[in-house]
């Protein structure tokens, strides 16, 4: 476990055993300067109770070791003397960006006679991948999902020196932070669709592409000394674009030639 001492003076700290009731002898005991961390580590003892008090000869109990805490928690001592679990610190303070892709759909209608009616419709959570999230990042940044969907992405350490790999423990810690503090929105965003009713002339093989818009917010997050950028899904737009018609899949431009590829590869 760790522990960081906010406040504005040195503290001592001890760890109990999680059934301790006398807190006489403890498993561990540290003095912690002002704004310094603390650890200890025996996975013989999953569960503890952790005091603290003033530092010196006299020490006055600052927090008492009621509270049963896990060996793998974090720590805060507060300036307010308060002692409790860490949590990341979430910032949404860098702006947002705009990740925008098209979901192409074809209908083939050379074989019909007269005036066709199709119902298109588009929607956010087949047309975007983790790959439409994350083609601006770095080797060390990844994606991140809420309730299944992609939700955005985890930047590389924002701190000199050192790897900018960001630890494993505090990975987690944002990515449930930002799960709770997001998951409805980006659930509601990925549920998102678009439809039109279109007329079609027979005797052509039609092109029709939804431009989606979506907006990434950005910010920073801070846990125990590691820093780093994240990005959110917040909201996705789209624009349904005027069928094209073409005589054949020759008459095709690339792009659109090999989306048909892939889509016919699919089938």
């Amino acid at each position: 476990m760790r522990i960081t001492n906010e406040s504005n003076k040195k503290v001592f700290w001890r760890i109990f055993k999680a059934d301790d009731t006398a807190y006489v002898v403890g498993l561990y005991e540290s003095d912690l300067d002002s704004n310094k961390t603390g650890s200890w580590r025996d996975d013989s003892f999953p569960d503890i109770k952790v005091e603290v008090k003033t530092d010196g000869i006299f020490k006055e109990i600052l927090a008492r070791a009621g509270t049963k805490f896990k060996m793998t928690d974090d720590l805060v001592f507060t300036k307010d003397g308060n002692l409790q679990l860490a949590e990341p610190k979430l910032v949404t303070d860098q702006g947002q960006e705009t990740v925008k892709r098209s979901d192409i759909q074809f209908i083939d209608l050379r074989g019909f006679n007269g005036t066709q009616e199709r119902t298109v419709t588009s929607r956010v959570s087949s047309t975007f991948s983790s790959t439409a999230i994350s083609e601006s990042s770095s080797s060390h940044e990844q994606t991140w999902t809420a309730g299944g969907k992609i939700a955005g992405r985890i930047g590389e350490k924002n701190k000199p020196g050192g790897s900018a790999e960001i630890s494993a423990q505090f990975q987690d810690k944002v990515v449930n932070a930002l799960r709770n503090s997001y998951q409805s929105t980006v659930t509601s965003v990925w549920e998102k669709s678009v439809s039109d009713k279109l007329s079609f002339m027979a005797g052509k093989l039609y092109v029709i592409e939804t431009v989606w818009s979506l907006t990434l917010d950005k910010g920073t997050a801070s846990y125990f000394g590691e820093r780093t950028t994240y990005t959110v899904v917040r909201s996705a737009d789209a624009q349904l674009l005027k069928p094209s018609a073409y005589d054949s899949e020759e008459k095709l431009p690339k792009e659109y030639r090999d989306e048909l590829a892939r889509v016919l590869l699919r089938a």
